[in-house]
């Protein structure tokens, strides 16, 4: 063997070994395992996940936990990520709720902000944002520079930004900071939603295809092909992708009903006839849109998140019920994370496993 095919077949050799150390963290930042239960999900040899755990452990990124007694044989050594290696963040926001997290290495909350409150422009955000991460980061458990911060923006925009204003403003705003050591990452919230599902919701134990809701907003929506999430090809309203309505969805059910958010939700689900039926009539042409596709894509699941919790399991019902009539075995399904909205358990979970992946190659 020359000695460019013998660097090559090192490199190669280099890359499998990373890719293995990435498959074992991002399993047991779902559950603590020991090598039989990873040999099995991840395909690999004994002999491969040896060397993978014993590196991980010099790098302080992996720990052993315990040995239990399994139904048979010897107790086996159970693995789980070291959480005291680092900290990291995410931020998710909307029109008016504001959620900031910092958690360790296992994605475990260390500190967190999470409230109402009335968007009013950019600047006041980022300011309540930078000053409340500042705070945050003083707890005792946090020893140096988060590793990661990963922010979640509304697909369609907000107010005077698109979500690539958004992007910038946020790479401009943190790029000097002094809070976040390593990458500032900023995704679309539908985007963070899809990797929610995949690693913690409906779809943890296998990739499916869905369609993805975000009943906030302009209501924007992605498909789900196996493990990758996809938008719309089209563009809508201001040049924003997958959009569903022209303007914040809450004003357009205002004055479609008469009603703040708030009051309408409130009376849908004490099952007021008259808002039972003005609810009914305002989300029946856009869950249609969204029927059609799933139609089109021969697509059986949707999965809604955001404000639908204030509707209930009726409306719900009633959006598979619309769904059902282009897809007979269409599914609508809410999502099963409940301690935090959708977006920010995606961010959460793509900050401490890309800070994992940094400490790994340092």
């Amino acid at each position: 063997m020359d000695f460019a095919a013998k660097v090559l077949n090192g490199k190669k050799q280099i890359d499998i070994r990373e890719s293995n150390k990435s498959a074992v963290i991002d399993m047991m930042l779902q559950q603590e395992c020991n090598l039989a239960q990873l040999e099995e999900k991840l395909n690999l040899s004994h002999t491969a996940l040896n060397k993978v755990i014993k590196e991980l452990m010099e790098k302080k990124v992996v720990k052993l936990v315990g040995r239990r007694v399994q139904e048979v044989g010897r107790p086996s050594a159970f693995y789980n990520i070291n959480p005291d290696c680092g900290a990291a963040a995410a931020v998710s926001f909307t029109s008016n709720y504001l959620e900031i997290f910092i958690v360790d290495m296992r994605g475990f909350e260390i500190n967190r902000y999470c409230a109402d409150y009335e968007y009013k422009d950019a600047d006041t955000l980022l300011k309540l944002i930078v000053s409340t991460l500042s705070q945050l980061s003083q707890h005792y458990r946090i020893k140096s520079q988060l590793l990661m911060l990963s922010i979640s923006v509304p697909a369609s925009g907000l107010n005077e930004y698109t979500f690539e204003q958004w992007s910038q403003v946020f790479y401009d705003y943190f790029k000097d900071s002094q809070i976040v050591r390593g990458d500032i990452v900023v995704r679309r919230d539908i985007e963070f939603a899809c990797i929610a599902e995949r690693k913690f919701g409906v779809f943890k134990n296998g990739a499916e295809n869905a369609v993805f809701l975000n009943l906030s907003g302009k209501m924007p929506m992605s498909i789900m092909f196996a493990s990758e999430s996809y938008y719309t090809a089209s563009k809508s309203f201001n040049g924003n992708i997958n959009a569903l309505t022209h303007q914040d969805y809450r004003l357009l059910l205002q004055r479609h009903t008469g009603k703040h958010l708030s009051a309408a939700s409130m009376e849908y689900t004490e099952n007021s006839p008259s808002a039972v039926a003005a609810v009914h009539s305002f989300f029946e042409p856009v869950v249609d849109k969204v029927a059609n596709l799933m139609f089109m894509l021969n697509i059986d699941k949707l999965i809604v998140f955001g404000d639908i919790k204030l509707f209930g399991s009726n409306l719900l019902a009633y959006f598979q019920d619309i769904c059902r009539k282009k897809c007979s075995d269409a599914t609508v399904l809410i999502s099963r994370i409940t301690d935090r909205s959708l977006p920010c358990a995606g961010a959460i979970w793509h900050s401490t496993y890309n800070s994992l992946k940094d400490i790994i190659v340092r």
